[in-house]
């Protein structure tokens, strides 16, 4: 595996997106204060760092958000440290990738990138009183993060939705929330990210979302799904447990694009 290497004096990074979901690369050893380099104004922007260590094969990864909090999944994350990898190793087509203990295999197909998600365990979620605004069900998913789903008939407000939400959500800062509905047999999702705000994607989310249109529209065992989100479309197939169909196994498809690369 040949990797670029800086000089002493200097940090390689790169800068990577997934739909919009930018991130930035680093090979070195994890600080809490990198996410200082996320700041769009005073140093490179993004919303999270992606720290990365090769071990026996294996891409151990870290994600920070930009508020400094770390993440315990990353769905666009790890498509673009699996595009990293093959743009800096072209004969690979298949890397394991090491995230918060769980192991993720990814490939290139064709221009996409797949990531293999494991298992999302979602039910659907009845503490909250009726609130302000109208929604057809949510939907709590967990993915090694933890998602809140809610589903509505239209396209909501999603910034009314959210300020009613923080009142009736006690741990809403737990969560990441997506608001999800269909138009034109389309499925739209807009994700409000843990420590980070309103993205143009969300992988984790995606996957999140897929699962729980399928617990409330769907009986299917296996299905394959689209959602579009302001960036971009991810796809994920989603195969449900024949014992229990609160489990699903689960594999995203989606873009990751190199943007620059350059030395702090």
């Amino acid at each position: 595996m040949t990797m670029i290497k800086s000089n002493l004096a200097e940090i390689l990074f790169y800068k990577y997106h997934a739909n919009g979901n930018d991130f930035i690369l680093l090979e070195q050893e994890y600080d809490k204060n990198l996410f200082l380099l996320c700041d769009r104004h005073t140093s490179i922007g993004a919303d999270g760092i992606l720290v990365i260590k090769i071990i026996d094969d294996i891409i151990n990864l870290r994600v920070i958000n930009a508020d400094g909090s770390e993440a315990y999944n990353c769905g666009n994350g790890l498509r673009c440290v699996a595009r990293w990898f093959f743009d800096n190793n072209i004969l690979y087509s298949s890397i394991t990738i090491k995230l918060s203990g769980v192991y993720y295999a990814a490939k290139k197909l064709n221009n996409e990138i797949l990531v293999t998600m494991n298992q999302c365990l979602i039910k659907k979620y009845y503490e909250f009183e009726k609130p302000d605004f109208s929604y057809l069900a949510v939907f709590s998913a967990d993915i090694k993060n933890l998602h809140l789903v809610w589903v509505f008939e239209y396209k909501p407000d999603v910034d009314k939705c959210l300020e009613n939400i923080k009142i009736i959500c006690k741990d809403f800062f737990l969560y990441n929330h997506s608001f999800v509905w269909m138009l034109d047999n389309q499925i739209y999702s807009v994700v409000f990210e843990r420590g980070v705000g309103f993205t143009n994607s969300c992988g984790s989310a995606a996957v999140a979302s897929a699962c729980a249109w399928l617990s409330l529209n769907e009986k299917n065992m296996l299905k394959e799904i689209e959602i579009c989100q302001p960036g971009g479309k991810i796809k994920v197939i989603a195969t449900i447990d024949k014992n229990d169909n609160s489990v699903f196994t689960v594999t995203q498809i989606g873009n990751a694009t190199k943007s620059f690369y350059g030395f702090l």
